[in-house]
Protein backbone atom coordinates (compact mmCIF):
# COMPACT_ATOMS: atom_id res chain seq x y z
CA UNK A 1 0.00 0.00 0.00
CA UNK A 2 1.43 3.37 -1.00
CA UNK A 3 0.27 6.21 1.24
CA UNK A 4 2.00 9.60 1.16
CA UNK A 5 1.02 12.34 3.61
CA UNK A 6 2.04 15.91 2.80
CA UNK A 7 2.12 18.23 5.80
CA UNK A 8 3.13 21.83 6.41
CA UNK A 9 1.67 25.15 7.47
CA UNK A 10 0.24 27.62 4.98
CA UNK A 11 2.23 28.66 1.89
CA UNK A 12 4.80 25.87 2.05
CA UNK A 13 3.91 24.66 -1.44
CA UNK A 14 1.73 21.68 -0.54
CA UNK A 15 -0.88 22.29 -3.22
CA UNK A 16 1.80 23.00 -5.83
CA UNK A 17 3.39 19.69 -4.91
CA UNK A 18 0.06 17.86 -5.21
CA UNK A 19 -0.44 19.30 -8.70
CA UNK A 20 3.10 18.31 -9.68
CA UNK A 21 2.51 14.74 -8.46
CA UNK A 22 -0.63 14.54 -10.59
CA UNK A 23 1.47 15.37 -13.65
CA UNK A 24 4.01 12.58 -13.12
CA UNK A 25 3.89 9.31 -15.08
CA UNK A 26 4.06 7.56 -11.69
CA UNK A 27 0.64 9.02 -10.84
CA UNK A 28 -0.94 8.96 -14.28
CA UNK A 29 -0.04 5.33 -14.97
CA UNK A 30 -1.26 4.05 -11.60
CA UNK A 31 -4.67 2.40 -12.23
CA UNK A 32 -5.98 3.01 -8.70
CA UNK A 33 -5.21 6.31 -7.02
CA UNK A 34 -6.83 8.66 -4.53
CA UNK A 35 -5.95 12.30 -3.87
CA UNK A 36 -7.42 13.72 -0.65
CA UNK A 37 -6.96 17.48 -0.60
CA UNK A 38 -6.82 19.63 2.51
CA UNK A 39 -10.42 20.65 1.81
CA UNK A 40 -11.58 17.27 3.13
CA UNK A 41 -8.82 16.46 5.60
CA UNK A 42 -8.80 19.75 7.48
CA UNK A 43 -10.75 22.65 5.98
CA UNK A 44 -14.04 20.74 6.00
CA UNK A 45 -14.06 21.36 9.76
CA UNK A 46 -13.43 25.10 9.49
CA UNK A 47 -15.92 27.35 11.29
CA UNK A 48 -17.26 24.43 13.32
CA UNK A 49 -14.98 24.82 16.38
CA UNK A 50 -14.05 21.12 16.10
CA UNK A 51 -13.27 19.15 19.22
CA UNK A 52 -10.45 16.64 19.39
CA UNK A 53 -13.07 13.91 18.93
CA UNK A 54 -14.36 15.63 15.77
CA UNK A 55 -10.84 15.71 14.41
CA UNK A 56 -10.19 12.08 15.29
CA UNK A 57 -13.45 11.03 13.64
CA UNK A 58 -12.61 12.85 10.39
CA UNK A 59 -9.13 11.36 10.16
CA UNK A 60 -10.40 7.89 11.06
CA UNK A 61 -12.91 8.05 8.19
CA UNK A 62 -10.16 8.82 5.70
CA UNK A 63 -7.90 6.19 7.25
CA UNK A 64 -10.69 3.66 6.73
CA UNK A 65 -10.65 4.33 2.99
CA UNK A 66 -6.90 3.66 2.81
CA UNK A 67 -7.29 0.50 4.88
CA UNK A 68 -10.03 -0.86 2.63
CA UNK A 69 -7.95 -0.25 -0.48
CA UNK A 70 -5.03 -2.00 1.16
CA UNK A 71 -7.20 -4.93 2.24
CA UNK A 72 -8.59 -5.43 -1.26
CA UNK A 73 -5.14 -5.21 -2.83
CA UNK A 74 -3.50 -7.52 -0.28
CA UNK A 75 -6.20 -10.15 -0.80
CA UNK A 76 -6.21 -10.03 -4.57
CA UNK A 77 -4.25 -11.78 -7.30
CA UNK A 78 -2.43 -8.46 -7.81
CA UNK A 79 -0.79 -8.66 -4.38
CA UNK A 80 2.90 -7.86 -4.70
CA UNK A 81 2.51 -6.19 -8.09
CA UNK A 82 3.71 -2.67 -7.35
CA UNK A 83 2.53 -1.40 -10.73
CA UNK A 84 -1.10 -1.79 -9.66
CA UNK A 85 -0.70 -1.11 -5.94
CA UNK A 86 -3.20 1.58 -4.85
CA UNK A 87 -1.66 5.01 -4.31
CA UNK A 88 -3.15 7.44 -1.78
CA UNK A 89 -1.87 11.02 -1.50
CA UNK A 90 -3.16 13.00 1.49
CA UNK A 91 -2.70 16.76 1.84
CA UNK A 92 -2.65 17.64 5.55
CA UNK A 93 -3.49 15.03 8.13
CA UNK A 94 -2.71 14.22 11.73
CA UNK A 95 0.23 16.62 12.19
CA UNK A 96 -1.95 19.55 11.16
CA UNK A 97 -4.70 18.60 13.60
CA UNK A 98 -2.24 17.89 16.40
CA UNK A 99 -0.61 21.29 15.89
CA UNK A 100 -3.99 23.02 15.96
CA UNK A 101 -4.91 21.43 19.31
CA UNK A 102 -1.36 21.56 20.68
CA UNK A 103 -1.12 17.85 21.49
CA UNK A 104 0.03 14.82 19.48
CA UNK A 105 -1.19 12.25 22.02
CA UNK A 106 -4.80 12.06 20.68
CA UNK A 107 -3.42 11.14 17.26
CA UNK A 108 -0.90 8.48 18.25
CA UNK A 109 -3.28 5.65 17.31
CA UNK A 110 -3.77 7.18 13.88
CA UNK A 111 0.00 7.47 13.47
CA UNK A 112 0.35 3.80 14.45
CA UNK A 113 -2.33 2.74 11.96
CA UNK A 114 -0.61 4.72 9.21
CA UNK A 115 2.65 3.05 10.16
CA UNK A 116 1.03 -0.36 9.67
CA UNK A 117 0.07 0.73 6.15
CA UNK A 118 3.65 1.77 5.43
CA UNK A 119 2.67 5.41 5.03
CA UNK A 120 5.29 8.04 4.29
CA UNK A 121 5.24 11.46 5.92
CA UNK A 122 6.51 14.51 4.05
CA UNK A 123 6.85 17.79 5.97
CA UNK A 124 7.40 21.06 4.11
CA UNK A 125 8.57 23.90 6.34
CA UNK A 126 9.57 27.53 6.08
CA UNK A 127 12.99 28.75 7.23
CA UNK A 128 12.08 31.01 10.18
CA UNK A 129 13.47 34.08 8.44
CA UNK A 130 11.31 33.47 5.35
CA UNK A 131 8.04 32.39 6.96
CA UNK A 132 6.21 35.74 6.94
CA UNK A 133 7.54 36.73 3.51
CA UNK A 134 6.43 33.43 1.98
CA UNK A 135 2.96 33.70 3.48
CA UNK A 136 2.39 37.31 2.41
CA UNK A 137 3.65 36.54 -1.10
CA UNK A 138 0.71 34.18 -1.67
CA UNK A 139 -1.99 36.78 -0.92
CA UNK A 140 -2.44 37.89 -4.58
CA UNK A 141 -3.14 34.27 -5.56
CA UNK A 142 -5.67 33.68 -2.79
CA UNK A 143 -9.43 34.32 -2.63
CA UNK A 144 -10.39 37.60 -0.91
CA UNK A 145 -11.98 35.64 1.95
CA UNK A 146 -8.64 33.98 2.71
CA UNK A 147 -6.85 37.33 2.77
CA UNK A 148 -9.47 38.69 5.18
CA UNK A 149 -9.01 35.64 7.41
CA UNK A 150 -5.25 36.15 7.41
CA UNK A 151 -5.63 39.79 8.41
CA UNK A 152 -8.02 38.76 11.17
CA UNK A 153 -5.05 37.14 12.91
CA UNK A 154 -3.63 40.59 13.60
CA UNK A 155 -0.68 42.61 12.36
CA UNK A 156 2.28 41.08 10.54
CA UNK A 157 4.11 40.30 13.77
CA UNK A 158 1.06 38.48 15.14
CA UNK A 159 0.60 36.58 11.86
CA UNK A 160 4.23 35.50 11.97
CA UNK A 161 3.92 34.44 15.61
CA UNK A 162 0.74 32.42 14.91
CA UNK A 163 2.26 30.41 12.09
CA UNK A 164 5.63 30.07 13.79
CA UNK A 165 3.91 28.35 16.72
CA UNK A 166 2.01 26.03 14.38
CA UNK A 167 5.15 25.18 12.45
CA UNK A 168 7.17 24.55 15.61
CA UNK A 169 4.45 22.16 16.77
CA UNK A 170 4.43 20.37 13.40
CA UNK A 171 8.20 19.95 13.57
CA UNK A 172 7.99 18.59 17.12
CA UNK A 173 5.23 16.11 16.26
CA UNK A 174 7.07 15.11 13.08
CA UNK A 175 9.90 13.92 15.32
CA UNK A 176 7.44 11.87 17.39
CA UNK A 177 5.84 10.19 14.36
CA UNK A 178 6.84 6.58 13.67
CA UNK A 179 6.31 6.90 9.93
CA UNK A 180 8.99 6.79 7.28
CA UNK A 181 9.54 10.51 6.89
CA UNK A 182 11.38 13.26 5.12
CA UNK A 183 11.30 17.01 5.51
CA UNK A 184 12.08 19.69 2.95
CA UNK A 185 12.59 23.42 3.19
CA UNK A 186 9.80 25.23 1.36
CA UNK A 187 10.76 26.16 -2.20
CA UNK A 188 14.24 24.61 -1.94
CA UNK A 189 13.21 22.47 -4.94
CA UNK A 190 10.75 23.08 -7.75
CA UNK A 191 7.42 21.27 -7.33
CA UNK A 192 8.41 18.85 -10.11
CA UNK A 193 11.77 18.10 -8.48
CA UNK A 194 10.09 17.60 -5.13
CA UNK A 195 7.48 15.28 -6.64
CA UNK A 196 10.21 13.14 -8.20
CA UNK A 197 12.15 13.04 -4.93
CA UNK A 198 9.10 12.00 -2.91
CA UNK A 199 7.81 9.38 -5.32
CA UNK A 200 11.29 7.91 -5.52
CA UNK A 201 11.51 7.34 -1.74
Amino acid sequence: MAVVIIEGVVATGKTLLVKAIEETPFWQERPTKVMLSEHYTERVLELTSPSVLDRQALLTEHLGLARQLHKRYAGSRFRGNRAVEPLVIIERFHLTHAAQVGDFAPFLDIDAALCELGARLILLHHPPESLLKNILATIPERPPMWARWLRSLGNEQEIESYFSRLQDSCLAYYEQSRLLKQQYRAYSLTPAQLADAILGL
